[in-house]
């Protein structure tokens, strides 16, 4: 049932935000200095590398997409049809992180993601889905959908700089 999928999503998202900016705002209070600036930056590091590294995978192996991709009718399943073991969305999330994301390192994550992007035009897919044997289905979006995801991110965006700035 799709309804309890999006609630399930939604209220992990809802939580793990509430957490960070709990955490946040402890720490604001209590730890000035620089430790406070590289808590700042680390910990929403932590949340997001958690968040590919263990919820991906159990959302591809239990529905076969991620918030992102449902938004964007895409899913991601073997070759056959069948949706991804958690073993192997595992290590196609990790896949992704280490050469599609570059382990989010500043510069290695930009020569990634334009080496990613190269691989995907040349060849059809990605390197990730090719090593692994998934294919991608992506079914036709609206305007509409893509406008709202886009406000959606937006809004998430301005949210989390108004909780930086208040707590900086």
């Amino acid at each position: 049932n799709h309804s309890i999928q999006v609630l399930f999503i939604l209220i992990y998202f809802l939580t793990s935000e509430l957490v960070t900016y709990l955490y946040l705002s402890q720490v604001g209070e209590s730890d000035p200095g620089m430790a406070r600036y590289i808590f700042l930056i680390l910990i929403p590091i932590l949340i997001v590398i958690s968040r590919f590294v263990l919820i991906e995978p159990y959302l591809l192996s239990r529905w076969g997409t991620t918030p992102g991709k449902y938004f964007f009718k895409m899913s991601v399943r073997k070759k056959n049809g069948e949706k991804l073991t958690f073993k192997e969305a595992l290590g196609r999330t990790l896949r992704v992180v280490i050469y599609g994301e570059g382990l989010y390192i500043s510069i290695f994550h930009l020569i990634a993601m334009g080496y990613s992007y190269y691989y995907l035009v040349e060849n059809g897919e990605t390197f990730w889905d090719k090593k692994g044997g998934f294919s991608v289905e992506c079914k036709d979006v609206s305007g509409w959908r893509v406008f709202m995801v886009f406000f959606a991110i937006l809004m998430v965006a301005f949210i989390f700089m108004g909780l930086f700035f208040r707590i900086v």
